[in-house]
């Protein structure tokens, strides 16, 4: 009689090892090539809208709080300071723009005052900062 042994198929494994320490290199790349943008210290809801707009790295600043008091950085400045700083910011920047930051409860007077600043001390172009949803 002939007797038939079925031969056993070696059983092909994927080695685990390997792919596990390049998922955790390509995590450790991306956790430390990824920026972290750090915004100010100031209380300020900006308002939301769809759009987005292009950074504002380079360019002056102005914050208006809730209140309708002004800031350039973290620091307070009265409206005869506020021309000042942004006069001395639009000559060491790159482009003469100037962002305001107003928080959504300030009232209206109080962001075109910031804006009418800026303008009569040199700004070109005046962008509003918004909250993408």
């Amino acid at each position: 009689m002939l007797n038939f042994s079925r031969r056993s198929r070696p059983k092909g494994e994927v080695p685990l090892t390997s792919l596990i320490d390049v998922v955790f290199l390509l995590l450790i790349y991306f956790l430390l090539t990824s920026n972290f943008v750090t915004q100010q210290a100031i209380e300020i809801r900006l308002p939301e809208v769809d759009t987005r707009t292009p950074s504002a790295e380079q360019l002056v600043v102005i914050s208006v709080d809730r209140l309708g008091d002004f800031y350039i950085g973290d620091i307070r400045v009265d409206e005869r300071l506020l021309a000042q700083q942004v006069r001395i910011g639009l000559a060491a920047a790159d482009r003469p723009e100037v962002v305001i930051k107003a928080d959504r409860e300030v009232r209206y007077d109080r962001v075109i005052a910031a804006m009418d600043i800026a303008k009569q001390n040199g700004a070109a172009v005046l962008h509003l900062a918004i909250e993408p949803r």
